[in-house]
């Protein structure tokens, strides 16, 4: 679509953009899971006890990271010092928090002390998130160095990129590196928050945030 000035920008040019079977598409899998999920907890008799409160949250997150990408560009073209300019860059660090919302949903279903051994713990988070993960890495990998160079090297790479976290040919991944790394402080933290009363919780979560502002400032 050919560039235009930010005040000729009208709502038609915003919906001719829009992919209307892909959106669709996208509505009809949607209402689809919904129903499926809403049917499975009526016959297990736990509709109550999911959390809808995080699902909100989460579908928050993801309406953020779509508004950063969206408004990051217009921070690079706008003319500075502009109202505009201004406007997409406060709606951008603002959205920035986006990644925060994850970690703390994470936080809010793994913290909670629960019957699980070391062994069910890792297993779970094995083969739900790092297997998964391990195989998304992989054909990123393969894809951008295996037509180039033999596969002794590109797998010695695989396997030097996804143990440090670093793999650059897919670098939204970081924050599942961050998130499965913060599985190996979950046992211990169960442990410490087990008997603590709810308000030592709040203080210490209190603690937490003037720490992060001190060194924001710093």
């Amino acid at each position: 679509v050919p560039a235009v000035e930010a005040r000729a920008v009208t709502a038609g040019l915003v919906l001719g953009q829009v992919k209307w079977l892909r959106a669709c598409m996208m509505a009809v899998f949607l209402a689809g899971g919904l129903w499926l999920w809403s049917g499975e907890k009526k016959k297990t008799g736990q509709v109550q006890s999911r959390r809808v409160w995080l699902d909100l949250i989460r579908c928050l997150a993801a309406f953020l990271v779509i508004v950063v990408h969206v408004t990051e560009p217009a921070v690079l073209i706008l003319p500075q010092g502009t109202r505009l300019h201004l406007a997409a860059r406060a709606i951008s660090l603002g959205a920035l928090t986006c990644n925060l919302l994850f970690v703390l949903i994470s936080g809010a279903l793994l913290l909670p002390w629960r019957q699980e051994t070391v062994g069910e713990f890792v297993r779970k988070r094995l083969m739900g998130v790092v297997l998964p993960l391990a195989v998304y890495a992989w054909f990123y990998v393969a894809g951008m160095c295996i037509t180039r160079t033999g596969a002794g090297t590109w797998v010695w790479y695989y396997l030097r990129m996804v143990t440090g976290g670093t793999l650059v040919e897919a670098p939204h991944l970081w924050l599942v590196y961050v998130l499965a790394g913060l599985y190996l402080l979950v046992i211990p933290f169960r442990y410490m928050l087990r008997d603590l009363p709810e308000r030592l919780e709040k203080l210490l979560f209190v603690l937490i945030l003037v720490l992060l502002g001190v060194r924001t400032a710093s």
